[in-house]
């Protein structure tokens, strides 16, 4: 018994001293897990960005793609939906993110963004950056309304 109540005498005074610590320290905390996210945020759109998919297999003759077998061992690579295509098929096909998903998307981004210092490139960029600002401000308006 002398030993659990000499344990929760030393944790409360650490659990009091973290907390009058993040209370004076609180702004910089946030700021530095503000950061922090959105760091994370940038380099894992980075690196998803980074990653090359592999080349999808050619076949001709066939009209439209068929998805891979899904092995019921492994789990899918992206994304795998079972649904139906539309109201006639009589049967589900599983649908998957791969390869060719990524090739089709690529296509269509390069028609959309020519190049970097086009007209849409930039439209696509402030655009973007004003919505992260939005953000940004409404973290700060809801940090207000905290104090």
């Amino acid at each position: 018994m002398t030993v659990l109540s000499t344990l929760r005498q030393r944790s409360q005074p650490t659990l009091s001293s973290f907390a009058r610590t993040y209370a004076t320290h609180r702004p910089l905390i946030q700021r530095i897990l503000t950061v922090g996210f959105i760091l994370n945020v940038l380099t894992s759109t980075l690196h998803s960005l980074s990653t090359r998919p592999s080349p999808p297999s050619t076949s001709k003759g066939k009209e439209r793609e068929q998805p891979a077998p899904i092995d019921p061992g492994r789990p899918p690579r992206v994304a795998v939906c079972t649904c139906p295509l539309d109201q006639f098929h009589q049967f589900d096909i599983p649908l998957q993110v791969d390869a060719v998903f990524y090739q089709r998307l690529s296509r269509i981004l390069r028609l959309v963004i020519p190049s970097l210092r086009s007209k849409e490139a930039l439209l696509l960029f402030m655009h973007s950056s004003l919505l992260i600002f939005r953000t940004a401000i409404s973290l700060y308006v809801a940090a207000l309304d905290g104090k």
